[in-house]
């Protein structure tokens, strides 16, 4: 387990958090570390490798860099949002509020008054 990602982990879910990330995914993920930044990497377990233990070749999801401060530094790949992005659970149909229907529009012809077709004058 990566300390580092421990210690820091509520920044890193604040930052998820307000970028539509998944943090759960994020803490799941493959990490490579120094004393001063935090990668992320994308394994894909069944293809059968090893990961970091047999050398295999991962795409960096974020990286994570440490400020001289202390405060971070959040650096998102073009592989980020595939996969990090939260994904929105479906509504079935019964749940789906519908529309309120849209007033008709009335024509000036028939806001005038209807004559009477029976009536005569005389």
């Amino acid at each position: 387990m990566c300390k580092l990602f421990e210690d820091w982990s509520e920044q890193i879910k604040e930052y998820c958090e307000l970028n539509g990330l998944d943090f759960t995914k994020a803490s799941r993920m493959e990490k490579s570390w120094n004393k001063n930044s935090i990668l992320l990497g994308y394994h894909d377990k069944t293809k059968g490798t090893q990961g970091l233990l047999d050398d295999t070749p991962m795409p960096v999801v974020l990286a994570v860099f440490q400020r001289p401060d202390g405060s971070l530094r959040f650096e998102q790949t073009e592989h980020t949002e595939k996969y990090l992005k939260k994904i929105e659970p479906i509504r079935s149909a019964a749940c789906r509020v519908s529309p309120k229907p849209r007033p008709r529009k009335v024509t000036p012809k028939e806001l005038m008054p209807k004559s009477d077709a029976t009536s005569t004058k005389t």
